[in-house]
């Protein structure tokens, strides 16, 4: 999205280029000569079919010629995508012949309701806060969200010129690549892995080659620096570059469509959040199903190793992670101490029980330590409970059943599972937070009345959030986190913007990236959970560590989420049950 401070003193020119840039500049290294080759070609043939129209289409060919130049300046035809770039390039000057008279009708449409937003803005008019939660910039005023509004209102009519676009693009992007990821009867898993390898394999044969041609020109450290980066070359790489060419050509192709209608501070005031509105209408549906596919095969082995990793986490406990006694939500020292102040009685007998017994389970070698859990509480001194007042023995009772955060490893489970546009996701995972909370509120309800007590910083986050992901068991979650970062600016994602989706990836990606740095084997030791510290070490994941007949692994990474067998007591108690979420379709991936 934009980088650095949108109110320096740039010309919108180069704040719309920076905007783009963050997204689209993030490729990997080029292939060979990829810059240098432009879609002449695809002009030189329509040249000659101009030849042949009449008059009226001559002038319209002439008046969408500079939106059709956009997408040529922005879509790099190469070896590997020539055909389908020419194809699409046809599809979009065929798309903007069809609706041009839409271009201008909305133009229109846009030009009067900005005229009377600004005529009736107020200086001091700040948009409320929980529309604000729904946009990337932070302090919007009224006048900015509204104009947001409009603009994001056009464009998801089915009318607008960029949902043809879109569908232009999708039509041929997805033709071109869903012989890497449909599954049918012929094309099992392992034939699907083979074909991705031996484009892969192309791809990095091309680039290697290419050097030979520059060998005499570069030394010895130059060459190796180039040769490293051959493994950055893959199709997955490949297609999230060919998406990011196409958000780039769709974005200056949306500016272009309302900048003029827009002064300059409101339009670089909206530029991060109609780059998001790009990224919406891009990366969803079958585009988004071929993306996380590849990117799949790219994490294979990252993903196992997180697998893994969940298996050796069962049992974990809010307590395990360091989390705070009063967020743990199954502590019954905590539970007692409050219930007493709250009803005036009398629980210290029964306090006393449990801190000796806490004292004596701290007291024995670690490797003997059984857990003292909330039913061992309840089961143990079923005794001294059943003699309670009947309000206070039932509020106890009841709180045996409370699974932790059981609404909230559903509700993460949802956002993680289901195709969204990955920087919807960060939306999504920005009102996990308040859902979180919600839960530690309703638990403490009519106990706690000094709210204080119960809040969540961030430190208590990011532990309730290791918590989550041990018990939500997502198969493919660095590759969820690898689709989030290929489409979040890196502002976003180190948080220097404050924006809203900064501080959600941050709750996000650092417990990922805890738990994929660690040996698995010190998981087995709870001592080390509670000393556990946001560290990263670089991993790599190639094809020959994949396989698909592991006896302790049935994850595949072309078929998981449609209608799936998983094994998660926690969701589902002791049995195995299928959740469908959703019907199953041409792709096999949701």
């Amino acid at each position: 999205m934009l980088s650095g401070d949108p109110l320096k003193k740039q010309s919108s020119l180069e704040l719309i280029k920076s905007t783009c840039s963050e997204i689209s500049q993030t490729k990997r290294t080029p292939l060979p000569n990829e810059q240098a080759n432009c879609c002449f070609g695809f002009f030189s043939a329509n040249k000659q079919a101009l030849k042949h129209r009449s008059k009226k289409e001559k002038e319209l060919v002439r008046k969408t010629a500079p939106y059709l130049k956009i997408f040529e300046d922005s879509m790099v035809i190469d070896n590997y995508n020539s055909d389908w770039v020419e194809d699409f390039l046809f599809q979009v000057q065929r798309a903007l012949l069809q609706c041009y008279d839409k271009i201008l009708q909305f133009q229109k449409e846009f030009q009067h309701v900005a005229s009377s937003i600004v005529k009736h803005k107020s200086i001091d008019d700040y948009g409320n806060t929980q529309r604000q939660h729904n946009m990337i910039r932070p302090n919007l005023k009224l006048q900015q969200i509204r104009l947001y509004d409009e603009i994001e209102s056009q464009i998801k009519q089915k009318t607008h010129p960029v949902q043809h676009l879109c569908s232009a693009f999708k039509l041929v992007f997805v033709n071109q690549y869903k012989e890497f990821v449909h599954k049918n009867v012929d094309q099992t898993s392992q034939a699907l892995l083979d074909k991705i390898i031996v484009q892969t394999v192309g791809l990095q044969s091309d680039y290697i080659l290419s050097l030979s041609n520059e060998m005499e020109q570069k030394d010895d450290d130059q060459l190796q620096e180039e040769l490293e980066k051959k493994n950055e070359i893959t199709l997955a790489n490949k297609v999230l570059d060919d998406v990011k060419l196409f958000f780039s050509a769709l974005y200056h192709f949306v500016l272009r469509m309302y900048e003029s209608h827009l002064n300059r501070i409101d339009l670089n005031a909206l530029l991060q959040d109609i780059a998001k509105l790009c990224i919406q209408v891009i990366v969803k549906d079958e585009v988004h199903k071929i993306l996380i596919c590849l990117v799949r095969i790219d994490n294979f082995e990252l993903d196992r190793d997180i697998r893994a990793k969940y298996a050796l986490l069962k049992g974990v406990q809010p307590a395990d992670f360091g989390i705070d006694p009063y967020l743990q939500l199954k502590n019954p020292l905590i539970l007692l101490t409050e219930l007493q102040k709250q009803f005036k009685i009398d629980l210290s007998s029964l306090i006393l029980l449990i801190s000796n017994k806490n004292l004596t389970l701290q007291n024995q070698e670690y490797s003997e330590i059984k857990q003292f859990t909330y039913q061992d509480f309840t089961k143990q001194y079923k005794e001294e409970i059943d003699q309670l007042p009947l309000e206070i023995s039932k509020i106890i009772y009841q709180k045996a059943d409370v699974k932790p955060y059981y609404k909230s490893v559903l509700k993460f489970r949802e956002i993680m599972i289901k195709p969204h546009p990955p920087i919807d996701k960060l939306f999504q995972l920005y009102h996990l937070k308040e859902q979180i909370q919600q839960e530690v509120q309703d638990y403490w309800k009519d106990i706690i009345t000094d709210k204080k007590k119960i809040l969540i910083n961030r430190d208590e986050l990011t532990s309730i959030m290791l918590f989550l992901i041990a018990k939500t068991e997502i198969p493919d979650l660095t590759s969820q986190l690898k689709l989030i970062q290929e489409f979040t600016s890196q502002e976003i994602q180190n948080g220097s913007d404050h924006s809203i989706i900064s501080a959600a990836y941050l709750m996000f990606s650092s417990p990922i990236l805890w738990f994929s740095s660690i040996d698995g084997n010190k998981l087995l030791d709870r001592t080390y959970l509670l000393r556990a510290t946001m560290q990263m070490t670089e991993q790599y994941s190639r094809f020959d560590k994949i396989s698909f007949d592991d006896m302790n692994d049935r994850y595949d990474p072309f078929s998981v989420a449609n209608s799936y067998t998983l094994r998660n007591s926690y969701l589902t108690g002791n049995n195995t049950k299928t959740v469908d979420l959703a019907n199953i379709r041409s792709f096999a991936f949701y």
